[in-house]
């Protein structure tokens, strides 16, 4: 939605993919690049404040964003910390192509 691209999260580094692909291409995209959280974030969950979180090796799992934050901090904790210099929404990125 609209301002998405511009929420800082402390010490959790995140992308939006808000790409004109299937739900299904998005996620299949995320895990190939070993994303070890996929968050869908649709009108539902943003008006129940709960999120089905894909956690790689575990599976699904309900999740409010409080918990997702916590969890990814404490699992990061001592840990290098780095932004990635790219914009946070997909659509946004160069594509590379070989």
């Amino acid at each position: 939605g609209a301002g998405t691209d511009k929420i800082e999260i402390e010490g959790v580094r995140y992308d939006i993919d808000d790409r004109n692909e299937t739900l299904a291409k998005r996620i299949r995209a995320a895990e190939k690049e070993w994303v070890p959280y996929i968050a869908v974030v649709g009108d539902k969950e943003i008006e129940n404040k709960t999120f089905s979180v894909r956690k790689r090796n575990e599976g699904n799992k309900e999740m409010c964003l409080e918990d997702i934050i916590s969890e990814i901090k404490e699992r990061t904790k001592g840990k290098p910390f780095k932004k990635l210099p790219l914009p946070i929404k997909l659509s946004k990125r160069p594509i590379f192509r070989g």
